[in-house]
C-alpha cells in the first residue's frame, strides 16, 4: 500500500494555488519535525511564492536567516505567500496582511532531549562532551523555546 501511495505523489504532483494576497506563516520551533514540514509545503507551493528559497537556504551556509537579519536585509519576504523559519510570532507585525500561522509543538523534555542529542552529534566542541556538560553550557538557549516562540519572555520581561 505505501508504495502506490508514494507513486501516486509522484506522479501527480498537487500544486496549492495561493488567493490573492493570502499569506501563511510556519513557525519553525526548532526540533518539532519542522524540517521534513517545510520540504512539503515547498513542495506544493509554486517556486518563487515562498521564502526562503532552497536557494536562499543554501546562501547562508543551510541555515535560516535569524530574525533580526531577516528584518534588516531581506524585507522582500513580505510579498510571499508564504514564510518559514526559526521566527517567532512578533514577525506577523511584519505581513502587509494577516498570515495564517503554522506550527507544531512537541512535548517539551523531548524536545530539549532531542535538542541536546542534536548539539552533541552536529557541533564540534561538543561532540566528546557529555549530556550534562551541554546542558549546562547550553541551557538558556535550548529551555522555553516554544514558549518564547509564541512570546513568553519570562515574569516582568514581556
Amino acid at each position: 500500500m505505501f508504495k502506490s501511495i508514494t507513486n501516486i505523489s509522484a506522479t501527480k504532483k498537487w500544486m496549492y494555488t495561493p488567493k490573492e494576497g493570502e499569506q501563511f506563516f510556519f513557525m519553525h520551533i526548532p526540533k518539532t519535525g519542522g524540517t521534513t514540514f517545510r520540504k512539503m509545503l515547498t513542495n506544493h507551493f509554486p517556486e518563487g511564492s515562498y521564502y526562503p528559497t532552497k536557494n536562499d537556504l543554501l546562501t547562508n551556509g543551510g541555515m535560516y536567516l535569524n530574525q533580526k537579519e531577516l528584518l534588516k536585509i531581506n524585507k522582500s519576504f513580505i510579498n510571499k505567500n508564504l514564510v518559514i523559519g526559526h521566527y517567532d510570532i512578533s514577525l506577523l507585525n511584519q505581513f502587509k496582511s494577516k498570515p495564517k500561522v503554522l506550527a507544531f509543538f512537541r512535548n517539551p523534555i523531548e524536545r530539549v532531549l532531542s535538542h541536546i542529542r542534536h548539539l552533541k552529534k552536529n557541533t564540534q566542541i561538543y561532540m566528546d562532551k557529555d549530556y550534562e556538560y551541554i546542558v549546562d553550557m547550553e541551557i538558556s538557549k535550548i529551555s522555553n523555546v516554544q514558549a518564547r516562540s509564541v512570546g513568553y519572555r519570562g515574569r516582568g520581561r514581556n
